[in-house]
């Protein structure tokens, strides 16, 4: 590629940049981490970057958040190159700036330079201005098939679920950044859910789960189902989960419980609607659009548990059944049960949202924790309970009944007096009717053009009577209480703008909050630290671990919760 004009403005470089290039001689691509930044192929051995009119790359003031972060960035600030050794090629980095070039957050320091790695992260000035993520082009084509790698650039890993692990995306035509969720088959049972005509049933199921549309549930937009496993091309959200938020807080307060809560009873009352049980509920799989005190929500990973069979559910649970429903756990996945396994699952996330610890604990003294799910074995201790309304109790006895008969159903539960709240209420649908107003769907339409010729081929023969699901007010079970919000098409996550600086205020926490969130309580006879995050056996084992005196009751509720 030759070196860009001095003089071109942003849009001029970015069409500039984004032409199509033969891919065999691309050894690697720069691609944005914040939209105002084009993808950049990089074909010959030397690429400078800044402000200065002679840089092949030059940053301009629309590429920031106003002049003054731009004015830090050196008129020559770094220099990406391509050395030649005996064995395989590298490529280096060096810094030539004034304020300093970041890699993955560490310094280079002007006048040096490092190996620039595959899925390296690069900013300018500071750590938090990033711009761009390295991709070497042999690494994804290696290691993805061609159906993956025509379509997209699979970039750095992002996280791991029960279904496998996920990873950063970007759709080649447009750059667009997406998660890619891969779900081995060798692990899962999809054949035997689906019999003999596994490839058009799957094909049917992708279907139903690529026509949702709800601002609060994860959008799924292409699906690509190959011999070995099927590739899930979900909306990217970079806010958290809940369960960070939770473990950094310690616990939410009531009011920003309720806010969050009644986005996810809404989220899974719209699944529910259109015949999805989501089956794996928990505050991992609720993810903040920003880390804002008060964002949107999205519920994710329903579009697995609709393609894998019972049995294949169970087993990711092994060891973490925190959030499992009665019923799944006596028969082990292989009985009868209903939606309203998922409103158990919710009034357990609600318990922990509102105290910071699990009603069900492996490491309770007198029942172990199937024991304690099986025959709904949990309280409301004082200590801990004491500035909790009634009424978000109540709701809460409602939601974990062991008989899924008496249990409410998600409906019930959008009608309790606790969500009953105008303000809240009037909050979040404020939230959502902005996430549907503010939701692009240019790029995303031009994505699910190519997914239904994908499922088209897929499914060849599948019946046309799976329509796209009729747009559903979340508050429609509430008579008296129309909220009208809208669903889109193309529900796309609205980044917050400041969300590095929110990120910033959020880590500078003192040593000394840090440390009081990890401290042994025993005046209140129970030990509070945070968790472990790096495996799934850690979901939620206790942030505040309840030890229960041989002279206090053991059981509470318990005829309420049968």
């Amino acid at each position: 590629m030759a070196d860009l004009p001095p003089t071109q403005d942003i849009d001029e470089t970015h069409d500039y940049i984004s032409q199509k290039i033969d891919s065999s001689i691309v050894w690697g691509r720069l691609l944005p981490l914040d939209s105002r930044f084009p993808s950049i192929d990089l074909i010959n051995e030397s690429y400078t970057f800044g402000r200065g009119d002679d840089c092949s790359f030059r940053f301009v003031l629309d590429m920031f958040d106003g002049s003054s972060q731009f004015t830090t960035v050196s008129k020559l600030h770094f220099k990406i190159v391509l050395e030649s050794t005996s064995n395989n090629p590298l490529v280096f980095i060096h810094d030539l700036s004034s304020n300093g070039t970041f890699v993955n957050g560490s310094k280079i320091g002007r006048g040096k330079k490092q190996p620039l790695n595959n899925n390296d992260e690069i900013s300018v000035s500071l750590k938090n201005l990033k711009c761009f993520i390295f991709s070497e082009s042999s690494s994804a084509r290696a290691l993805y098939p061609a159906e993956v790698t025509d379509k997209y650039t699979v970039s750095k890993h992002i996280g791991r679920g029960a279904y496998g692990e996920v990873k950063l995306i970007f759709d080649k035509e447009y750059c667009e950044k997406y998660a890619m969720k891969i779900v081995q088959k060798k692990h899962f049972s999809l054949a035997s859910k689906f019999g003999k005509h596994s490839t058009s049933s799957i094909a049917s199921e992708v279907d139903i789960l690529t026509r949702l549309n709800h601002p609060c549930i994860i959008q799924i937009y292409d699906v690509i189902d190959t011999t070995e496993a099927m590739y899930m091309v979900l909306e990217l959200v970079e806010g958290g989960e809940l369960f960070n938020r939770i473990v950094d807080l310690g616990q939410l307060n009531e009011s920003d419980s309720k806010f969050f809560f009644l986005q996810m009873v809404i989220a899974v009352k719209y699944l529910h609607d259109h015949g999805i049980t989501h089956r794996d509920l928990k505050p991992e799989n609720i993810l903040l659009t920003s880390k804002a005190n008060r964002c949107l929500i999205k519920v994710t990973d329903f579009g697995v548990s609709k393609l894998v069979d019972e049995g294949t559910m169970l087993r990711t649970f092994c060891g973490t059944p925190d959030y499992l429903a009665p019923e799944v756990l006596k028969t082990a996945g292989c009985g009868t049960y209903t939606c309203v396994i998922d409103v158990w699952s919710l009034g357990v996330i609600l318990y922990i949202c509102l105290v910071g610890y699990p009603p069900f604990t492996k490491q309770r003294q007198d029942f172990d924790l199937e024991t304690q799910i099986i025959n709904g074995l949990y309280d409301f201790p004082k200590m801990f309970w004491h500035g909790i309304s009634e009424e978000a109790i109540n709701l809460i006895k409602h939601m974990l009944v062991v008989n899924p008969v008496n249990r409410s159903s998600i409906y019930d539960v959008l009608e309790d007096p606790w969500l009953i709240d105008a303000e809240i209420q009037n909050e979040v649908q404020q939230l959502i009717s902005h996430a549907s107003k503010t939701a692009v769907s240019s790029n995303h339409s031009q994505l699910n053009v190519s997914k239904q010729i994908y499922l088209s081929s897929l499914s060849q023969g599948i019946s046309s009577n799976n329509h796209s699901p009729e747009t559903t007010n979340p508050f429609d079970c509430h008579s008296n209480k129309p909220i009208d919000l809208l669903c889109p098409n193309d529900a796309q996550l609205s980044v917050d703008e400041h969300a590095a600086d929110v990120e910033n205020d959020s880590n500078n926490y003192t040593n000394e909050s840090k440390e009081s969130n990890q401290c042994l309580l025993t005046d209140k006879a129970v030990i509070r630290k945070r968790p472990t995050l790096s495996s799934l056996d850690s979901v939620l084992k206790s942030p505040k671990v309840l030890i229960i005196s041989s002279n206090e009751k053991a059981i509470s509720d318990q005829g309420e919760s049968k």
